[in-house]
């Protein structure tokens, strides 16, 4: 469905303030794709009512911390399990999705999509808006049990820092640069073979007897990125000179990692 056909009809309340909305999300939820567009056409057909909104959405490692943090100075319904969308007017929270839902259908009359397939393409869009930078690659591993599929990871590489480990990691992933044994290494078909509860899941164990050799190992290429968060992708090692093919994903933060595993993504 193109945008240009959706019938929009909106009637105000003129005895409403001028408001100023703040819209913080999950990028890859519906119902927050569905809050956005609503915010962005009040404003737009109704500028003498809305100020400019403000809208920050976000990849689920950052929303989820961002969530963690308000919970503890809101609280109330950002508890809620299937919270994905926070909202403020003029400054004051006043909930989810469901909450921005009734206080518009308070105040205004809008027709907007109810085609679960419009807000999905939105998101589409928001996902190709996010991985345009430049100076950063993205790569995406799928996980799976016995075939049946766990999703996928999507990792943004500090390429603009870290060029060579950068490179070396996309090449593994793709499988058709590093050898051994006269055979391409690849992520393909390797496992996830050790869980560290709430601190890191290691992976990349190629299933040779010796993962860290000279030929399929990368000297370290600086240590400017830190585990300060959740997500940090970084390489293992068995010393200095000796980093990757096997790689961690920190669960939380883990400063011991400072200067001893290579972070870059």
């Amino acid at each position: 469905m193109e945008t240009e056909e959706i019938s929009l009809r909106i009637q105000s309340n003129n005895s409403i303030e001028q408001l100023k909305i703040k819209i913080y999300g999950l990028m890859s939820a519906v119902v927050f794709q569905k809050s956005k567009y609503c915010v962005l056409k009040l404003y737009k057909h109704l500028p003498h009512k809305f100020l400019i909104p403000e809208i920050r959405e976000m990849y689920q490692i950052e929303w989820y911390d961002y969530l963690e943090k308000i919970r503890r100075t809101i609280g109330g319904k950002t508890w809620l399990p299937d919270t994905q969308v926070i909202i403020y007017i003029n400054n004051k929270f006043i909930g989810n999705h469901s909450d921005f839902s009734e206080f518009i259908n308070e105040n205004f009359t809008i027709n907007l999509p109810i085609d679960t397939e419009f807000y999905e393409n939105l998101i589409t869009e928001s996902f190709k808006k996010f991985i345009s930078n430049p100076d950063r690659k993205f790569v995406y591993l799928n996980l799976t049990i016995d075939g049946t599929s766990l999703g996928t990871f999507i990792f943004m590489l500090y390429y603009d820092e870290l060029p060579r480990t950068c490179e070396y990691f996309i090449n593994l992933c793709n499988g058709d640069k590093i050898k051994k044994n006269e055979e391409y290494l690849c992520y393909k078909n390797s496992t996830l073979h050790r869980i560290v509860k709430d601190r890191w899941l290691q992976f990349g164990d190629l299933g040779y007897e010796n993962n860290f050799t000279n030929e399929t190992t990368i000297d370290a290429e600086n240590f400017i990125i830190f585990h300060d968060r959740r997500g940090v992708l970084s390489l293992a090692n068995d010393g200095k000179n000796h980093n990757g093919p096997q790689f961690v994903v920190s669960l939380n933060p883990n400063p011991w990692m400072d200067k001893c595993y290579v972070a870059f993504g």
